[in-house]
């Protein structure tokens, strides 16, 4: 497996977790501990890389048995080619800064927006 480095803190069990609780689609299979896809005729595989493994088994993140010294994704085969297609299915390339501000925004006026939802709601089968 390849090394797909990610920016830090990246979490693969939180990336992945769609692939779980929503079970298999057309395009994504999650087997075995890691999403497998079709590429250009290839298989790929990602699943999370050693140094995570390694965390969430209290082990050190450069133990040689399972480690990697980066943040990210094991990927195989990774190539010019499936590289795109592992950074999509993980997030990678998703603008977190633009999304946690609309999720505050839009979670400071949900209660007001709900009430009047509601309101609507019940006047309309009056």
């Amino acid at each position: 497996m390849t090394l797909l480095p990610l920016p830090d803190p990246y979490d693969f069990e939180l990336s992945t977790e769609r692939f779980r609780a929503f079970g298999p689609d057309l395009a994504n299979l999650w087997y075995e501990g890691g999403v497998h896809r079709v590429v250009g005729g290839r298989e790929i595989r990602i699943e999370a890389a050693r140094k995570q493994t390694a965390a969430r088994m209290n082990r050190s993140p450069f133990d040689p048995e399972s480690t990697s010294a980066a943040s990210g994704v094991d990927v195989e085969p990774l190539d010019d080619e499936t590289e795109p297609v592992a950074r999509a299915i993980v997030g990678a390339d998703f603008e977190l800064d633009p999304f946690y501000t609309w999720a505050r925004r839009d979670q400071d006026g949900a209660g007001e927006r709900g009430a009047a939802d509601r309101a609507r709601l019940l006047t309309s089968q009056g």
